[in-house]
């Protein structure tokens, strides 16, 4: 069981300016395996809400994912010009085969 939230991504930032962000655009989003077998090849996708467009705008695939363990995926900016909406109400999309997914909604 892959469990994850909206409330635990953020953009790349620079550590010597936090209010700026890094090239080439990133996001982070911390992922957990709940369960007794290694998640692999997870792909995952951030998109904005289906009622602001749906659009990707983030995505990368996570080797591996430990059982019981947990990753910080990085998802790459699918373009550069492609904007999120909103703020960490996106779209959570996880592909893991053999594994169940469990997105939680941002408090």
């Amino acid at each position: 069981m892959l469990v994850t939230s909206a409330s635990w991504s953020k953009p790349d930032r620079s550590f010597a300016d936090p209010h700026k962000r890094v090239h080439p655009y990133a996001f982070r989003l911390y992922i957990m395996n709940l369960g007794s077998q290694d998640a692999k090849e997870v792909k995952v996708q951030l998109a904005n809400p289906e009622d602001q467009g749906g659009d990707v705008f983030a995505e990368g695939t996570v080797d591996l994912i430990p059982r019981q363990g947990s990753v910080e995926a990085v998802l790459s900016m699918t373009q550069a010009d492609k904007t999120w909406k909103g703020w960490k109400n996106w779209d959570i999309r996880i592909e893991a085969p053999g594994c169940d997914t469990k997105v939680f909604s941002p408090l």
